[in-house]
């Protein structure tokens, strides 16, 4: 695992995956033809949000959501779990807080996880339970959760080193 992260922190490995993260994030996700916000960036749903959201795609919206979340929204995890957790390996301020740059990676594994179900909905709708509704919508917070604390951390370890980065150039001149 060790050397994944090594790699990860790479600073060309963290170009290309902050610029495929911010190029799917920004560019491709918001104009997927699917006729309104997709499922998995609401922060939380029930079986009456999906039933109007459902409607709002038609069957074009959601067979393209279905085939996005698929495909599209599994590379985004890897994507940015990539850059998030080679960013939090790379900035950490002490060796024993790598274990924060897995953080990443249980919110992609939870979004991978949502993405499935977010899929299965959207090929048997209207056949939706309400108990599948709640699973979904449980990894979509546990993702949203878990991404959030990534990002806290990823910010303050970065802040931290560029802190640093600063005092270490000050004090050569």
């Amino acid at each position: 695992m060790v050397r994944h992260l090594e790699f990860a922190a790479r600073t060309k490995v963290l170009a290309v995956t902050l610029a495929c993260g911010l190029t799917l994030a920004f560019a491709v996700f918001p104009n997927l033809p699917i006729g309104g916000p997709s499922i998995d960036s609401q922060p939380g749903y029930d079986l009456d949000r999906l039933t109007v959201l459902m409607e709002m795609y038609g069957e074009r919206g959601r067979r393209v959501h279905a085939w996005a979340s698929l495909t599209l929204d599994v590379l985004f995890p890897v994507v940015y779990a990539t850059f998030l957790a080679g960013l939090v390996w790379r900035c950490r301020p002490a060796r024993i807080l790598g274990w924060l740059a897995l953080l990443p990676v249980a919110g992609a594994l939870f979004d991978l996880v949502e993405n499935v179900q977010v899929a299965a909905m959207l090929f048997r709708y209207p056949e939706i339970g309400e108990g599948q509704a709640a699973l979904a919508s449980a990894f979509t917070a546990m993702k949203w959760n878990v991404l959030t604390a990534t990002l806290v951390v990823a910010a303050a370890f970065a802040a931290w080193a560029a802190g640093r980065l600063v005092l270490d150039r000050m004090c050569r001149m």
